[in-house]
Formats: structure tokens, C-alpha cells, sequence
């Protein structure tokens, strides 16, 4: 939609600049050319994302760091700033290529209760976008090349 739109305004710019006749009917031939440098920033604007929302909307969903979406090795970004793993929870935020991780509870398997982490444990996870649904996350020395399974 937004290409179209931009389309259209490219078009009723380079038309606009155009005049069928002079005053004495004669075509006006001294009309520039369409400036095709143009092309670019008109697809920057169409691309470009919200300063500080591209990461932040992107992430949100489950993203396995094992390769398979069957796996129980997920991370999951929700868009409300919560987020969980198979041992963790606690909140998240997005700025630039980087995640913060404020994790506020641990819990391990075969046991019944969750510990509650005060101070939160802070970590920073490094995010590089690959495509749509594949990323790189780098934190304390550990890289994980993920895949998003679910938004």
C-alpha cells in the first residue's frame, strides 16, 4: 500500500511539472526528465522503520536456538515487554541491535516452586538480523544461530 502510495505521489509530481500547451498552444518541450535518483530515497521512506520500534516489533514472538521449532530451547519475546525460556522469566527491552534481559525468576524441571531473583539478573543479548525469522543472538561468550517459530 505504501509503495503505491508513494508511486502515485512520484507520478503526480513528475505530471504536475508538465504543461500540455503554452499560451500559444505550443507543447512545452523544456520540461526536465524524471529524476530517477529519486528511486532510492522514495524506497528508504517506504522501508524505513520507526527509530527504536524495527528490533522491538520483530523479535516479539518464540525464536528456538537449537535449530528446531519441536525444541523446548526457545526464548519467548512477548509484545507486552514480558519474555521466558525453559528456566527463566522476567521482562525485555529492545534498543538498537541489542535486547536487555532483566530476569526476575529462575525455576529448573522436577521442581515446585520458582526463585525469585532481587536484584533482577541483568543481561544483554546481541541481536543480528539474518532474514525475517533467523537471527544471530550473542550473550557472555555463548552465539546461537536461532529461528523464529511462532509470532
Amino acid at each position: 500500500m505504501r509503495l503505491a502510495t508513494c508511486t502515485a505521489i512520484a507520478m503526480g509530481l513528475v505530471l504536475a511539472g508538465c504543461s500540455e500547451q503554452e499560451k500559444d498552444g505550443a507543447r512545452d518541450d523544456a520540461v526536465p526528465a524524471f529524476d530517477q535518483s529519486l528511486v532510492p530515497t522514495v524506497m528508504a521512506i517506504q522501508t524505513a522503520e520507526p527509530a527504536g520500534q524495527g528490533l522491538s516489533k520483530w523479535l516479539v514472538g518464540t525464536w528456538s536456538h537449537d535449530g528446531s521449532c519441536a525444541s523446548d530451547f526457545v526464548s519467548v519475546y512477548a509484545a507486552d515487554g514480558t519474555m521466558h525460556t525453559d528456566s527463566e522469566s522476567g521482562t525485555w527491552e529492545a534498543s538498537g541491535t541489542t535486547v536487555t534481559e532483566s530476569i526476575t525468576e529462575q525455576f529448573e524441571m522436577g521442581e515446585p516452586d520458582t526463585v525469585r531473583l532481587d536484584p533482577p539478573l541483568v543481561r544483554e543479548v546481541a541481536v543480528e538480523r539474518i532474514d525475517d525469522t533467523h537471527a544471530i543472538f550473542r550473550f557472555d561468550g555463548y552465539t546461537s544461530r536461532s529461528t523464529k517459530c511462532q509470532a
